[in-house]
């Protein structure tokens, strides 16, 4: 007790758990593949009806490892290689756009374990989507399963808030409440969940879905293909875990078997009360578009307004005045950029999903909804299907007729943009550090120090050190070198931190160059160097 003589102290008796007020509606579904056209939306249809903002997805069948933008939500996924020929297993996270710029790391770690970190208020939230093995499987493939989502947890800290969620295909059963699980679950205790349950006790996790006393059909996350009314087959094997110290920050956690997917798994969601950090983004630069250089009026406003700003000023000859003519010297050339070469913001290109399509889905939920007649869903689901294939090939085809437009007007770089669009060939994929002993290190100081560690071996140099030369500088940088090396930079090459690409520094006429070969003297002979 508290105040014993035996001098317990406060901080050991009770742990202090911060309070959160802000809740986030999180689920874990098995969807049984997301290869089929169509899939994908009417998942995202599902979380926008459902209020899901992060989704964990068992069996994408989606193969490698990255993320996928569709609509305003983005798909992080973690598959089997590239190079194997059958598409099968695969877990994935989807996240809502409201939250999305709050997600710090993706760690695709196998076909069946994914991690997601996410940035909260003095801590971390890790997101474990895992995809156990099916009960066909030996033991050793199931451990196998369990080192790699033992390895997500090593990644995390105590003091993070940490959900596992997914499809372990293990029962725990029904009437025993323990410090990792609740007296609600449902049916009996299998081998499986015996293992599910050794690894919540190692891990200090308890199952949320078994604290809640709730109607048989908001347990069961699975209905057997031999399930019928004289004989029901339903199970729970899946489950949303979170650690113990913050499982008061749990408010719910039942499954919504009404929501359709066209899986025999159930949706099972859970409101947890947690506050996101709230991030403020930087402000971006304006971006210059040399591309509308090649309208010949606009250049030639660009060149006469530019050169006219360079007419107008005068550069200062002390050695501290660096920065001060740089200035002037940059204001002066991107002034008429901005006004004139300013970046337009381009249109997410819509996919080929059709309104149309996505309504035929409401309905379809709207049958589910109702219970309708399976042979009605059934006929829904197949003109679904048609429909969608459809408009993929007329979206396909209208896209290759915007490529023979793009070849026809000679305009190689947007050609081969759409083509890149098209093929896929530009894939979003996540990256990660690893360690000399092959460890993942997600945590920010301990990169700094790795790439620090790195870069030291890289330039290490045993060579003695040079005497420093009597003469600090040599011949001045001329206006004829200059002029050489403007002249010579490759077109439409990104510009660097100074905002100002190749193409803008052609445009000074020759009398100009004085006042670059100025700044670049004073640079030389002075030491200091402008911000940009």
């Amino acid at each position: 007790p508290i105040g014993s003589p035996g001098g317990t102290f406060l901080t050991d008796a009770v742990r202090k758990v911060p309070t959160f007020k802000e809740k986030t509606r999180l689920a874990t579904w098995n969807v049984k593949g997301m290869i089929e056209l169509g899939k994908s939306h009417s998942i995202i249809q599902q979380m926008e009806r459902l209020g899901v903002k992060i989704l964990g997805i068992s069996e994408s069948h989606w193969k490698g490892s990255g993320k996928k933008l569709i609509q305003d939500t983005t798909f992080y996924y973690s598959g089997s290689p590239e190079s194997d020929g059958v598409n099968y297993h695969g877990v994935a996270i989807a996240v809502d756009k409201t939250i999305n710029n709050n997600v710090k790391h993706f760690l695709p770690l196998s076909n069946r374990v994914c991690l997601l970190q996410l940035n909260a208020q003095g801590r971390h939230i890790n997101i474990i989507q895992a995809y156990a093995p099916t009960m066909d499987k030996d033991d050793e493939e199931v451990e196998e399963f369990y080192r790699d989502i033992a390895a997500a947890m090593r990644l995390t800290k105590s003091i993070d808030v940490t959900i596992v969620l997914g499809d372990f295909n293990a029962k725990v059963g029904e009437g025993s409440q323990t410090e990792v699980m609740g007296c609600f679950g449902l049916g009996e205790r299998n081998e499986r969940g015996d293992r599910l349950l050794l690894f919540c006790q190692e891990n200090k996790m308890i199952l949320t879905n078994t604290l809640y006393k709730q109607p048989k059909r908001r347990l069961y996350t699975w209905i057997s293909p031999q399930d019928k009314p004289e004989r029901i087959i339903r199970n729970q094997i899946d489950y949303i875990m979170i650690n113990q110290r913050y499982r008061n920050t749990v408010k719910s956690a039942k499954t919504y078997p009404g929501a359709y997917i066209g899986s025999d798994h159930s949706i099972l969601i859970a409101d947890v009360q947690i506050k996101l950090k709230k991030l403020v983004q930087p402000k971006s630069r304006t971006q210059i578009d040399v591309r509308k250089l090649q309208d010949l009026s606009v250049k030639g406003t660009v060149f006469q307004e530019l050169n006219e700003n360079l007419d107008t000023i005068s550069m200062q000859h002390d050695a501290g005045q660096v920065e001060e003519n740089w200035l002037t010297i940059k204001s002066a050339l991107l002034g008429p950029c901005n006004k004139h070469l300013k970046r337009t913001k381009a249109k997410r290109e819509k996919d080929w999903m059709t309104e149309q399509i996505l309504r035929l889905m409401e309905v379809r939920q709207e049958l589910r909804d109702r219970n309708a007649d399976k042979t009605k869903l059934k006929e829904l689901n197949n003109k679904i299907r048609y429909e969608c294939r459809q408009a993929k090939e007329q979206w396909l085809k209208e896209k290759c007729e915007e490529i023979e437009h793009l070849q026809t007007l000679h305009d190689a770089h947007n050609m081969h943009k759409k083509i890149r669009e098209l093929t896929g060939s530009k894939k979003q994929t996540t990256h990660y550090l690893l360690n000399e002993c092959g460890d993942i290190i997600v945590e920010t100081d301990k990169q700094v120090k790795l790439w620090e560690k790195y870069i030291e071996q890289l330039f290490d140099d045993d060579r003695v050190n040079v005497e420093d030369i009597e003469t600090p500088t040599g011949p001045e940088i001329l206006k004829d070198e200059i002029s050489y090396v403007i002249n010579n930079m490759k077109k439409r090459k990104a510009a660097g931190p100074d905002e100002l690409p190749g193409d803008v520094l052609q445009l000074i006429e020759e009398k100009h160059l004085d006042k670059l070969a100025h700044l670049f003297n004073q640079v030389y002979t002075s030491g200091i160097l402008p911000v940009d």
